[in-house]
């Protein structure tokens, strides 16, 4: 699978990181790929720096909407992994439901069937 770079989806980073396809973050200022790393619950996260700020973004949420390019507001999403596989952060192992969905599924505590 070719890697595909498209500019990060959070307003105030467009310009200085962008995220691929496979699920990397890379700064366009360092010119380097950024490492992530497990929150509290383990899921993955990076740490973008603007101005001196620090943001704490999850990955799987970064991949998603900004290689979907959607109008909609991302807070009415969850961004969930598909399976439980290596790598769970490309683009074809991510799928967003409304929280609506997602309560209705179980929530964080449903056991997702591959």
């Amino acid at each position: 699978m070719k890697e595909i770079w498209k500019p990060i989806c959070h307003n105030e980073y467009v310009g200085l990181y962008e995220v691929s396809n496979l699920g990397r973050v890379k700064s366009i200022r360092r010119k380097m790929i950024m490492t992530p790393i497990p929150n509290n619950i383990g899921a993955l996260q990076i740490i973008l720096i603007k101005n001196g700020k620090q943001k704490h973004m999850l990955l799987n949420r970064l991949v998603w909407f900004s290689m979907m390019e959607q109008n909609d507001d991302p807070n009415m999403y969850i961004c969930k992994k598909k399976y439980n596989i290596k790598n769970p952060y490309k683009m074809s192992n991510l799928e967003a439901i409304s929280k609506l969905e997602f309560f209705k599924e179980g929530g964080p505590h449903a056991r997702h069937q591959p």
